[in-house]
C-alpha cells in the first residue's frame, strides 16, 4: 500500500509540474521537421568538405612543383608555402560537423564516433574528387580565395615563389616590343635572349604573365635563361626546353644563375 501511495503522490507531483509549467507535448510534425534539419544540415556540410577537398585537390594538382629546385633549397620549405592549411582545416572541420548532425538524427546514436567520421569523409572525398574533375576547386581558388583572410591563392603564391630579384628570378609580362618586359612591380628591362633557347623563346606571349630566371648585366637589361609560364601552372614543362640546338649561340652568361643550373640539372638528369 505503501508504494501505491508514493507512486500516487509521484504522479501528482509530476502532473503539478507540468500544470504550473504549462508544459504541452509536442506533436509529431515538429520531430519530423527536426529530423529532416539535420539531415539537410548533415548533406549541406558534407557537401562543403567536398568543395573544400576540391579545391585542396585543384591546390596541390597546380603547384609549381616541377619549379621547386630553382625557387627553394629544399622540398620542405616549398611544402610549408603551397600546402592549402586554410583548406585543408576547413575539410576537417566539416568532416566532424558532419559527425555532430548525423549523430542528432534518430538512428545516428546507433554508430559509433569511427564509422561515421570515416563515412562522411569518404564521401566527401569522392564527391571533391569528382568537383576537381568538373572544375569546381579551380573556380573556387581563383574566384573565391582572395576574398577569404588568412589565404593566398595558389596563383599568388607561385608568382610570388618567382619574384625574387636578387635570386635571379622576376615576373611580369611583355611591354609594346618583344624585348621590353614589364614586372609585377612596374620596374622595365630590355631583355637579352641570346641565352634563351628557341623553344623556350616560344612562351614568351605578349600580355601573358611569366616568370624569368637569369641575371641583370646591368640596371636594365636581363639576361634570360629560362621561361616560367605561370598561367599554365600545372602544365608540365618538356625536359626538351632546356636542350640547345648545336646551331644555338652558347654564353657563359646563365652558367652563373644558380636558380637556372638547379632547374635545368633537374630537367635534363
Amino acid at each position: 500500500m505503501n508504494k501505491i501511495k508514493i507512486q500516487i503522490n509521484i504522479s501528482r507531483q509530476v502532473f503539478a509540474v507540468i500544470e504550473e509549467r504549462q508544459i504541452a507535448p509536442r506533436p509529431k510534425w515538429y520531430f519530423v521537421i527536426q529530423e529532416v534539419g539535420v539531415w539537410l544540415l548533415g548533406i549541406a556540410t558534407t557537401v562543403l568538405g567536398a568543395v573544400a577537398f576540391s579545391t585542396v585537390l585543384f591546390v596541390l594538382a597546380t603547384a609549381p612543383f616541377q619549379y621547386q629546385s630553382a625557387t627553394h633549397t629544399n622540398i620542405f620549405q616549398f611544402w610549408i608555402e603551397v600546402i592549402p592549411i586554410f583548406w585543408l582545416v576547413l575539410f576537417v572541420c566539416f568532416i566532424f560537423a558532419t559527425d555532430f548532425f548525423l549523430r542528432k538524427t534518430k538512428k545516428g546514436y546507433r554508430h559509433s564516433f569511427v564509422v561515421l567520421t570515416l563515412s562522411s569523409m569518404t564521401i566527401s572525398l569522392v564527391l571533391g574528387y569528382a568537383g576537381f574533375v568538373a572544375g569546381i576547386g579551380e573556380v573556387i581558388e581563383k574566384d573565391f580565395s582572395q576574398k577569404i583572410p588568412f589565404h593566398t591563392p595558389i596563383h599568388i603564391v607561385a608568382r610570388n615563389m618567382l619574384n625574387d630579384p636578387d635570386k635571379g628570378l622576376i615576373t611580369g609580362r611583355l611591354g609594346e616590343s618583344n624585348s621590353v618586359f614589364i614586372t609585377s612591380q612596374g620596374k622595365t628591362f630590355v631583355l637579352n635572349l641570346d641565352e634563351l633557347p628557341n623553344l623556350q623563346k616560344d612562351l614568351l606571349q605578349p600580355n601573358e604573365l611569366v616568370g624569368l630566371i637569369g641575371t641583370s648585366t646591368n640596371p636594365n637589361i636581363f639576361a634570360v635563361c629560362a621561361v616560367i609560364p605561370l598561367e599554365r601552372l600545372g602544365h608540365v614543362l618538356d625536359s626538351k626546353l632546356f636542350e640547345r640546338n648545336e646551331l644555338e649561340e652558347r654564353t657563359n652568361v646563365c652558367k652563373g644563375v644558380r636558380p637556372y643550373m638547379r632547374l635545368k640539372n633537374n630537367f635534363l638528369k
